[in-house]
């Protein structure tokens, strides 16, 4: 069962609203650009108002996709259980001298070397 019904709801609201923000912010430049006397007015709000009203339409869109982000995680974070051992609390189950994988063992690092002197008494 999905939860963060909430967030996804939103983030579905937001995307419409994007994309009635960009059909207004591409209808409006179009507009202004045919409403605009002479070449080089219309060429600068095609150049530079076409990408800030674009820019501008995206931030619902951009706002929608990180609730979906957020949700879609909290999704796969909800239903983790703790059964392997790197994730358990409580250590592992059994307790002996010898580790339990190979990358516990290289954590750990290699054994101590016997003293010096502990060899020349035998």
């Amino acid at each position: 069962m999905r939860q963060y019904k909430v967030l996804r709801t939103w983030s579905v609201v937001l995307s419409v609203l994007a994309v009635v923000s960009f059909v207004s912010a591409t209808g409006g430049v179009i507009a202004v650009a045919v409403i605009i006397d002479g070449f080089w007015e219309t060429v600068a709000v095609l150049a530079i108002g076409t990408p800030v009203a674009l820019l501008l339409a995206a931030w619902p869109l951009a706002l929608g996709q990180g609730l979906r982000a957020i949700a879609d995680i909290g999704d796969d974070m909800a239903f983790e259980t703790l059964s392997t051992r790197a994730s358990s609390p409580y250590g592992p189950t059994r307790r002996t001298n010898q580790p339990l994988d190979a990358e516990r063992a290289a954590v750990r690092g290699p054994p101590p070397l016997p003293k010096r002197a502990a060899l020349r008494r035998r």
